[in-house]
């Protein structure tokens, strides 16, 4: 078998030449029955809507499903960020992999409701109040030349916003994403907005823009709707071939976003939706007034449509072959049309009834989760057709990596129906890029991701560089074949799940990581912190590593011993735990340690070591990301007293680490076992971020947490939201957890109670522990307290009333128990001092005499 390499011209005119119509599958595998057919129903459409809002859980999964399973338009959705500022309630994972968690949740949504899914470049940096300030984060220009080219690319002939460009009371990105939506109407059919994309798409002109509003829009704002300005949409219909009503469809999309806690219950029987025109020409009937939505709109279709009217009427599910040649044929005439989204979608789906028809599965896998640029794989290609139909197959290829092409075979004899047939090679891997999200390749600013490839931008994921290709031929007189990729996946048998696929991930040779995220040090003694090496690559690998300050143009603050440390490893698995000295300042500073590695001391070739970190839940696949491997390093004058805190878990957040960082014993507690937990044996309990609202048995147990209160013991209830909270009554006094926050990291904070042991015991909290915060003061703080209770500081946002309930603390009996909004799992694991010696002093309230 012979190797090809091409270069880069010469592999867009093979793929011109040789695979005129290529889709990309993760495996081929036929429809449904009811898949089928509905696939079939929707060939006859081509309306197409683009939704368009902020963040994932912004879309009316209602509304998409409607759009997509009802009417059988095509539909997208448009998130401008991906959520990375949010928290997290499945995980430890807060930023860069929320944002993978959430796109991926998204994804999952759009293959439950039908839709597709684009994003911006905008990074989710946090609750904003207005959109003038999101604006002031975010590159508008960039965000609006996103919406754009989603709108160019994708072409719908309605675009409908979550939200008003007007009304407040609500999400700065909230509002910011309609603004958008409404300049990027008028924008996309402007030839002299955005050219440069013009290389790759043309301009279009939406018919109009609609809002998807409610009743509870208008009430925010004090205002109320009136009905006769807008458009009522009938979506709760039932669907006997799905055996469910689109409403119930639409809350298991919804119910996908699960890092959010919105499981949603479906709902059954009538439901209106409304549709406020914001631009375009006005219908109060229908929203697709004077658009085509057949196949009538597109030039020369006339046989195209003959053939899909004969194939609604001659379809039996459970006979497919009998429709191979018409579907053949109408796969033929539609590839002659004009290309359009329209009849890309119905090539896509025409493929998919080819492959149930004959039955077709192929896979294209490898036994190992991930491979190194150099090594040798084994890759294993199965297919099998089950139907008898002349579809066979003449070539396959193996694509190791952009520019480097291995033939596997150039002829496959004609398949036997319902025998497995099984390719084997071990290839080289080329390729020089690490599996990381392309939109975190780049540096990237608060506001904004960094994609240079126009033709990435809103792409919700990076596309494989190790895959397969192949012809179909369709074998029949159409004489028309094309080509298909296929993604190299890692293949494997869960003992519980059964089979699982994961993406094949490509990863650096070695990767390091350090045991600890953040070093604090209290004093000027030495701290001793632990980095890991790991070899991924079955061949031997040797380097030597740096271990640099991330300030390196700055003065160094902090000094690493040993600053160079020689590897080797001979297979891959291996690892090599290394001990490095850090001495401390004698003053407070904060700076961070990168690794820089070179191969057999090739100084020439000196990178930034990789930490691989993974991303695993059951609901979406596999991810990992491939961050610089860095360790945060603080020096702050910190003192504490106690020594044993007992955590009760919330949602994932980092606090358990960093107090253990400080010096406390640090015990999780679940909360199904505090019946029979001693908590007297604590210095401090803390709740975790939502414990109150995830944890049921916290309302079983609050008395005993409220006795631990009273016989000396300080209770600390990191912030909940009022939604779905599993007790009212969480403090020994009551108050309102309410939706107020302080967005402004920078904002000032005011000393309402300077004497308060809080602000100085055992640490003198000054106006310098507040700056360096990263995000936010805090959020979901409380709005109104019972008398018994003393708010020490307050904060605002520019233009807005001081906030004070962002801690609020109240004696009990011989101990303290105190309410926080403020946001210590953001500020912790960025090593901000003044957070750790705040949380430290809340921890050492002392006793009440």
């Amino acid at each position: 078998m012979s190797k090809i390499t091409f270069n880069t011209a010469f592999l867009a005119l093979f793929f011109l030449l040789n695979f005129s119509s290529v889709s990309v599958f993760a495996q081929i595998n036929p429809l449904s029955a009811t898949k089928a057919l509905q696939k079939i129903e929707h060939l006859q459409t081509t309306g197409s809507v683009l939704y368009i809002a902020a963040h994932p859980d912004d879309e009316n999964t209602r509304l998409i499903t409607h759009f997509a399973q009802e009417k059988g338009y095509r539909t997208a959705y448009l998130s401008l960020t991906r959520g990375d500022g949010g928290q997290n309630l499945i995980g430890e994972q807060v930023r860069e992999g929320l944002g993978i968690i959430r796109t991926n949740e998204l994804l999952a949504a759009r293959n439950t409701d039908g839709g597709t899914q684009f994003f911006s470049r905008a990074n989710d940096f946090g609750y904003s109040k207005t959109p003038e300030e999101t604006f002031t984060i975010w590159d508008k220009e960039q965000v609006l030349a996103d919406a754009v080219w989603a709108i160019r690319k994708f072409r719908p002939d309605i675009i409908v916003t979550r939200f008003s460009p007007t009304l407040g009371g609500t999400h700065g990105h909230h509002t910011a994403s309609a603004q958008i939506a409404m300049e990027a109407y008028d924008a996309a059919a402007d030839p002299k907005q955005f050219p440069e994309q013009l290389k790759y798409v043309k301009i279009w002109q939406a018919k109009r823009i609609f809002w998807n509003t409610s009743s509870w829009f208008f009430k925010r704002n004090g205002l109320e709707m009136s009905k006769d300005s807008t458009m009522a949409i009938e979506i709760g219909d039932y669907d006997a071939l799905l055996g469910k009503s689109y409403n119930e469809i639409a809350a298991q999309s919804r119910s996908q976003h699960k890092s959010q806690g919105f499981g949603s219950a479906g709902s059954r029987g009538e439901q209106t939706e409304y549709l406020q025109i914001l631009k375009g020409d006005l219908s109060k009937e229908n929203a697709f007034e004077g658009v085509v939505t057949d196949w009538t709109r597109i030039k020369g279709s006339e046989k195209f449509i003959t053939l899909i009217q004969k194939l609604k009427k001659e379809y039996n599910p459970s006979m497919p072959q009998n429709s191979y040649e018409t579907i053949a044929m109408a796969y033929r005439e539609v590839r002659e049309l004009e290309d359009s989204p329209i009849t890309q979608k119905a090539i896509e789906d025409l493929k998919q009834l080819l492959y149930t028809a004959s039955g077709l599965f192929i896979e294209a896998i490898i036994d190992q989760p991930n491979v190194v640029n150099g090594d040798s794989a084994i890759i294993e290609l199965n297919i099998i057709k089950r139907i008898n139909t002349p579809l066979y197959f003449n070539m396959y290829i193996i694509n190791a990596g952009k520019e480097s092409m291995q033939l596997l075979t150039d002829s496959i004899p004609p398949l036997e129906v319902n025998k497995m047939v099984t390719f084997k090679k071990k290839i080289a891997i080329q390729t020089s890029n690490y599996s990381n999200p392309y939109w975190l390749n780049e540096n990237q600013t608060t506001g904004m991701y960094s994609v240079e490839d126009q033709e990435l931008i809103g792409n919700p994921l990076s596309e494989s560089e190790l895959t397969t290709f192949f012809h179909i031929d369709l074998g029949i007189k159409t004489k028309t074949n094309f080509g298909v990729i296929l993604p190299i996946q890692h293949k494997y048998t869960d003992p519980v799940k059964g089979e699982k696929y994961a993406p094949l991930l490509v990863v650096p040779k070695v990767t390091a990581r350090f045991l600890d995220d953040v070093v604090i040090f209290a004093d000027e003694k030495s701290k001793k912190v632990k980095l890991e090496l790991l070899s991924n690559t079955d061949n031997p690998v040797s380097g030597k590593i740096n271990i640099i300050s991330e300030n390196k143009n700055k003065e160094v603050h902090f000094m690493p011993s040993p600053s160079s440390i020689d590897f080797s490893f001979s297979k891959k698995g291996e690892s090599k735990i290394i001990e490095i000295e850090i001495n401390p300042p004698k003053n407070n500073q904060n700076d961070a340690f990168l690794v820089e590695l070179n191969y057999n001391n090739n100084e020439a070739k000196t990178e930034f070591a990789k930490s691989m970190e993974k991303i695993d839940y059951d609901h979406i696949p596999y991810q990992a990301m491939f961050p610089n491997a860095k360790v945060r390093l603080m020096r702050a004058k910190l003192e504490k007293k106690g020594e044993r805190i007992g955590y009760i878990l919330g949602a994932g957040d980092y606090v358990p680490k960093a107090l253990e960082q400080i010096g406390y014993q640090v015990d999780i507690i679940e909360a199904r076992n505090l019946g029979t937990t001693d908590l007297s044996v604590y210095d401090a309990v803390l709740t975790g971020i939502r414990a109150f609202n995830i944890q049921d048995e916290l309302a079983i147990y609050l008395p005993k947490l409220h006795k631990y209160v009273e016989n000396g013991g300080n209770l600390i209830v990191q912030y909940n939201t009022a939604h779905r909270l599993v007790t009212q009554d969480m403090g020994v006094y009551p108050f309102h957890i309410s939706r107020k926050r302080v967005t402004e990291e920078n904002a000032k904070v005011t000393f309402e109670l300077p004497n308060h042991p809080v602000l100085n015991t055992p640490n003198k909290i000054t106006p310098l522990d507040f700056e360096g915060w990263t995000q936010e003061r805090g959020l979901y703080f409380a709005d109104s307290w019972d008398e018994h209770f003393e708010a020490p500081i307050s904060s605002f946002d520019t233009g807005e009333e001081s906030q004070k309930g962002s801690i609020i603390i109240a004696k009990y009996g011989k101990g303290n128990f105190a309410y926080t909004g403020i946001s210590w799992f953001r500020q912790l694991p960025e090593g901000v001092t003044g957070a750790y010696r705040l949380l430290v002093n809340l921890i050492s309230l002392e006793e009440n005499k």
